[in-house]
């Protein structure tokens, strides 16, 4: 996979969906665990199509340049509200002209799943409604990945 500074990737990015053309994104950082891990998962993103819906992954340019890949928390007359799932504070009002692509689909320890798939429905409801207990849940899960490594 090939590494690009936020700019390139940016225009890439545009030029491609665009064109009606999908764009895999590897994870960087770790906003989005647990459900995209830093380095380990990807995302297969394209044009925003249809009304943006609560649960969305959206990536995002913020006014500082940077893009982010986060998921819909909130939509409101002002703008769009995003949080990481591995967050709990929201960031927005987030501007509909600053979102570039929405994420379609997920590869995940290799496996690819779409927003039909069991685990990517869970995160687009049950773990966006329990944005009050994740700081409880995120120390569980992180407390079970170090005893299994």
């Amino acid at each position: 996979m090939k590494q690009m500074q936020t700019d390139s990737l940016y225009e890439t990015c545009r030029a491609q969906i665009g064109a009606g053309e999908s764009v895999w994104l590897r994870i960087t950082g770790n906003s989005m665990a647990p459900f995209l891990v830093d380095s380990r998962n990807s995302v297969c993103l394209a044009a925003i199509k249809t009304p943006v819906r609560r649960g969305d992954i959206i990536l995002y340019r913020r006014e500082n340049g940077s893009l982010v890949l986060h998921r819909v928390y909130a939509v409101k007359k002002e703008g769009l509200f995003f949080v990481g799932d591995g967050q709990r504070k929201t960031e927005g009002p987030v501007r509909e002209d600053a979102l570039v692509a929405r994420a379609v689909s997920a590869k995940r320890k290799g496996i690819e799943i779409g927003q039909k798939d069991l685990l990517w429905l869970l995160f687009r409801t049950v773990w966006l409604r329990v944005l009050p207990l994740r700081k409880t849940i995120l120390a569980a899960y992180r407390l079970l990945r170090r005893k299994k490594a």
